[in-house]
C-alpha cells in the first residue's frame, strides 16, 4: 500500500541536512538522533510546552534578586533561610504559628520519660496516625495531647505521633478536627 500525497522537502533545524516526506507526516527532523537533540535544544526554556512566564523579584531580607513563577508570585524570600530570618525578626504576638502563648507554657512535673515511653509502648512504637515505627523512622515518637492541654496527662488524653504527624495537628484552624478524630479513633480502638 503506497501513501498517496505531496513530497515535500524540509530543511532539520538540527543539522541543516535537507529531506524529503509526505507533507501529511509533518516531520520537523531528518532522523531520531535529531529529534532527541531538538527536544533538548528547541523544548527548554520559553520553548517548553508547560514553560509559564517567570516574575524578577528581590528578597526582602538580603536584596538578591530571584525569579519565581506566576503561582507563586506572593513569595517575598529567596529562601526558606531568609524566611526563617523574617520569622525569627518579628514580634512573639505576630509570628504565623503564634497560639497566644500557649506553646510557651512548662509541662508538668509528672509529663515524665516514664509516661511518654508507657504511651509509645501502647502504641507499640508505631505512629497513631501513618503507623510507621520507631526503627524505620530512626527516632522517637512524640506525645501528642488531644486536647492541646498540656497538664492534661490523662493516658487517653495522648497518644504518640511521628514529627511529620505531629506537625499536621498543630494548626489552630484544624484543632477541632484533630481532638474530634483521635478522641473517635481511641473509642473505637478500646
Amino acid at each position: 500500500m503506497h501513501k498517496v500525497g505531496k513530497i515535500v522537502t524540509y530543511k532539520c533545524p538540527v543539522c541543516s541536512n535537507k529531506f524529503q516526506d509526505y507533507q501529511t507526516n509533518n516531520r520537523k527532523y531528518c532522523s531520531r538522533k535529531c529529534q532527541e537533540k531538538g527536544k533538548t535544544l528547541f523544548w527548554s526554556g520559553e520553548n517548553a510546552p508547560n514553560w509559564t512566564p517567570r516574575l524578577h523579584k528581590r528578597c526582602e531580607i538580603c536584596g538578591k534578586k530571584f525569579t519565581v513563577r506566576r503561582i507563586y508570585s506572593s513569595q517575598r524570600y529567596c529562601s526558606y533561610k531568609c524566611r526563617a530570618q523574617w520569622t525569627a525578626s518579628l514580634p512573639d504576638t505576630q509570628k504565623p504559628n503564634w497560639q497566644g502563648g500557649v506553646s510557651k507554657l512548662p509541662y508538668p512535673f509528672e509529663f515524665t520519660k516514664e509516661v511518654k515511653q508507657f504511651i509509645r509502648e501502647r502504641e507499640r512504637f508505631r505512629c497513631f496516625f501513618c503507623k510507621r515505627n520507631e526503627r524505620e523512622l530512626g527516632y522517637k515518637l512524640q506525645i501528642h495531647h488531644i486536647d492541646y492541654d498540656k497538664s492534661n496527662l490523662d493516658y487517653l488524653n495522648l497518644v504518640a505521633l511521628c514529627r511529620q504527624c505531629h506537625s499536621k495537628t498543630s494548626r489552630k484552624e484544624k484543632r477541632n478536627y484533630w481532638t474530634n478524630y483521635f478522641f473517635n479513633a481511641l473509642e473505637d480502638k478500646k
